[in-house]
């Protein structure tokens, strides 16, 4: 079984092999069960976001567009900060 670590070599090498030197998120996702997921992600200036996902055992890749998503910035309060931004 790898560890954390090793899970997070494993997405970033990847993400890093497809876009050198970017800069990316690396996002670990825990359940109760035991089992887990660990994110390697970089959004390009095309709103794609890009994945590299290690989970149950296998690496995948995926690409997301992310053009028509609607983002709302909130405080630590949960109030909206500025309004709804809509990438068109």
């Amino acid at each position: 079984m790898l560890t954390l670590d090793e899970k997070i070599d494993i997405v970033k090498s990847d993400l890093l092999s497809r876009f050198s030197g970017c800069s990316y998120t690396i996002q670990i996702l825990l359940w109760d069960d035991n089992t887990d997921s660990v994110e390697c992600r970089y959004g390009d200036n095309n709103l794609k976001l890009h994945t590299s996902r290690y989970y149950n055992n296998e690496l995948t890749y995926e690409i997301t567009d992310i053009s028509n998503n609607t983002f709302t910035i909130v405080d630590e309060n949960g109030q909206n900060k500025l309004k709804s931004y809509e990438h068109r």
